[in-house]
């Protein structure tokens, strides 16, 4: 019996998948991926095929990589995309590796992705596939990548990729490289670069380093690295290994929080910096005007001397003006500006033909502007935060009042100020400046906007900072003879340590302490006490302290909780209060509607011999249960759906309404027998809350409770209906004990 049912299962596989193609919308038999998500499994049989699916808007473009890592290497990777009206847009296919890329969507909704072996011997064996979705959304996996930053990251999986999301402007510039640091050297380095509409404007691969530079922007939004292994001609099997990518974006920041290197080199300076990992970049800035001359050397001071430094050069608009390297020193000299702003430096390993691995190490680097100016007044010079420092508003030193104003006399006779302090963002005054804007970002993943707009003097409040954020900001100053935009500067607020903000929600309070904001000696171990107003129950501690394991439990029940907190950081708890609206404990029957065999009674401990668990002998509390069959297991003759109906429940004067109840199920998969949870404000419409899994049976062997938030449906609602129902699908299903449910509640909170 069970190897025949097996047999139809797998004749139905092809048929499940063309099914969720031609029916998108019905995505029960394809499994989700999201952006930068890779999935690791395995064709079993031949012939198999797998389907996932994921959401997208028109104009989003999407890079799709499967590759082989079946023993052997006998796959022959193939991918196929299907838009949501089930019209195959794309179909790739390769020996070892297929990719779907530079592939701009035209319509939202939900598309689909079929993963097979192309052969035509019918092979098995183990595969992975990789989604990024450019630009991506909220359920993106993508890391954010800032200018100045390198990320270091791992290949696990033949074919995986990765994706890394940066905002950029219009007339910006970027430079980006990848590097092998893989044990061998077995990587060959790929990177493509989207735009924020989906369309991929760079590719690069090289066998130990790619790059792509001397690529002025055109497009204001986020824009999408992708970064994987180049699968070369008839490779045997795609490689894996550590690698780093890095990036600059010409009149970004030039450091980041993981790398200091970098900076203003406009008054004239010499430094040592260092390239590592492999890939690093290293971004340099200068304000020069029109006439000026630029003298760079890049020097190796690598242990070993095995740094082949190079330097690139780029205009005020993105462009690469200038480029040089060689093995010991690199220079650029006898260079003349062509326009006035700020150029950026950019400093790294160069990699030789085929070499096997890419080079780190220590470098000095010095730049002289000539003749050189004093920065002081040139243009907004001199931040308050400094760039790259770190403040805390924890410090009790940090105050408002705290504010120095300072003076400095130029050469020319002219004199600028800087007012600094706390809670402002302030900077010299440029000479001649008539106003100034002032563009900020909380976070490297959002874009600057505009706080502050033709302000008359050099400073700014601070936007309020939350601790932990790391924030951008730009200053533009208005002269008569034009504007001259300053550089991109950052700070990081450093999060308050040893504090613990506790709260609630719902009816109900914190006697000891009081709710509220509280800060311990490091490591002290603090008792807080909830308690429940009357007809309210105490349900959960939530917050940063819990997800931390910070918090121990001590005692909790409906009326309330106490728990120890050990205070090492900055914490968050919060207790949940919630009105238990409805109660059925079901000592007695409620007299809902029911069909089929549901039952209230006490269940006797039978069924389950075959398949699944046998029935509980009683319900979670008390003796009584609404179940399937209280005597064993359910019928499988063709039928149904039977329901067990609660209602109505009046829930006008609730909010944030959940169902809560204990379940004790055991059943066979929903393409034999479907067993669902639904509700209804009207019983005419039925919204569904949960329905067990299409391909696996439930098998209870224990009261297991279940928390579904019905909210959306029944907050403010008169008339809620809740129905459980099990349907017997069609012929061969097997018999199992079926439901059982007990202490049924509907919790919220009050509206007033």
């Amino acid at each position: 019996m069970k190897a025949s049912r097996n047999k139809s299962i797998l004749g139905l596989a092809a048929w499940l998948v063309l099914a969720s193609v031609l029916y998108p919308s019905s995505s029960e038999a394809c499994e989700p991926i999201v952006s930068g998500q890779t999935k690791y499994t395995k064709i079993e049989f031949g012939g198999e095929a797998h389907c996932y699916w994921f959401w997208a808007e028109a104009g989003q473009g999407v890079v799709i990589g499967m590759g082989d890592n079946s023993k052997g290497g006998v796959l022959e990777p193939r991918i196929q995309l299907y838009d949501p009206r089930g019209v195959r847009i794309r179909d790739s296919w390769h020996h070892s590796q297929a990719t779907i890329e530079n592939c701009q969507l035209a319509v939202t909704g939900i598309y689909t992705m079929v993963a097979s072996d192309a052969g035509g011997d019918v092979d098995t064996g183990e595969y992975a596939l990789s989604l990024v979705v450019a630009p991506g959304d909220t359920t993106s996996l993508c890391e954010w990548i800032v200018s100045g930053e390198t990320k270091s990251a791992t290949i696990l999986f033949g074919g995986e990729i990765h994706g890394y999301s940066f905002w950029a402007e219009a007339g910006q510039g970027v430079v980006i490289e990848s590097g092998d640091n893989s044990e061998g050297g077995i990587l060959e380095p790929r990177i493509q670069l989207y735009d924020p509409r989906g369309v991929r404007i760079k590719d690069s691969w090289d066998y130990s380093q790619a790059t792509i530079d001397n690529c002025p922007l055109t497009k204001t939004g986020i824009y999408t690295i992708v970064a994987s292994d180049a699968d070369e001609y008839r490779e045997v099997a795609p490689d894996t290994g550590n690698y780093g990518v890095s990036l600059v974006v010409t009149g970004g920041t030039t450091t980041c929080l993981q790398d200091r290197d970098g900076g203003d080199m406009t008054a004239g300076r010499a430094v040592n910096g260092t390239v590592a990992p492999g890939g690093d970049l290293e971004a340099y800035t200068f304000y020069g005007e029109v006439g000026q001359g630029i003298d760079v050397q890049v020097t190796d001071r690598s242990a070993l001397g095995h740094l082949e430094p190079r330097v690139r050069l780029c205009d005020p608009n993105g462009r690469q003006v200038a480029d040089s390297w060689d093995y010991a020193r690199a220079s650029i000299t006898d260079y003349q500006l062509k326009m006035s702003g700020f150029y950026t430096i950019v400093v790294s390993d160069k990699v030789e033909y085929r070499e096997v691995s890419t080079d780190t190490g220590e470098y000095g680097i010095s730049v002289a502007v000539m003749p050189p100016k004093d920065p002081h007044g040139l243009y907004p010079y001199g931040p308050r935060p400094g760039d790259g420092e770190s403040i805390s508003f924890c410090d009790p030193n940090y105050q408002v009042g705290d504010v120095l104003v300072e003076n400095k006399k130029l050469p020319s006779g002219s004199v600028v100020k800087r007012v600094s302090g706390a809670y402002l963002l302030s900077w010299w005054s440029v000479v001649g400046a008539t106003g100034y804007d002032v563009y900020f970002a909380a976070s490297p993943c959002l874009p600057l906007e505009k706080i502050a707009e033709n302000i008359p003097d050099a400073w700014t409040p601070m936007p309020a900072v939350e601790g932990g954020q790391v924030c951008h900001w730009r200053v533009v100053a208005h002269t008569p003879s034009g504007d001259i935009k300053g550089p991109t500067w950052w700070f990081a607020a450093k999060a308050c340590p040893f504090s613990l903000t506790i709260s609630t929600v719902g009816r109900g309070s914190i006697v000891d302490p009081n709710a509220g904001v509280h800060s311990y000696p490091q490591g002290q171990v603090v008792s807080v006490t909830a308690k429940a107003d009357p007809e309210f129950e105490f349900v959960r501690w939530e917050g940063s302290a819990v997800d931390a394991n910070k918090a121990v439990r001590e005692y909790q029940d409906a009326a309330g909780s106490k728990v120890w907190v050990t205070v090492d950081g900055a914490y968050t708890l919060k207790a949940v209060f919630e009105e238990v609206i409805c109660d059925f404990p079901l000592d007695d029957d409620p007299g809902w509607t029911r069909q089929g065999q549901w039952e209230f009674g006490k269940p006797t401990g039978q069924g389950g011999e075959e398949h699944g668990n046998p029935d509980p002998t009683g319900g979670y509390t008390g003796q009584n249960v609404f179940g399937v069959h209280l005597n064993g297991d359910y019928d499988t003759t063709v039928g149904g759906p039977y329901w067990l109906v609660g209602g109505p429940f009046d829930l006008s004067g609730y909010q944030d309404v959940q169902l809560r109840f204990w379940r004790w199920l055991n059943t066979d998969c929903a393409d034999y027998v479907k067993s669902s949870l639904e509700v209804s404000r009207d019983r005419k419409t039925w919204n569904p809350v949960w329905q067990n899994p299409q391909d696996a049976e439930v098998a209870d062997a224990a009261w297991t409770l279940v928390e579904e938030e019905i909210g959306s449906w029944a907050d403010g609602q008169p008339n809620v209906y809740v129905r459980w129902s099990y349907q017997i699908v069609k012929e061969r299903a097997y018999p199992y004990s079926g439901w059982n449910l007990d202490d049924i509640q509907l919790i919220g909170r009050s509206r007033k």
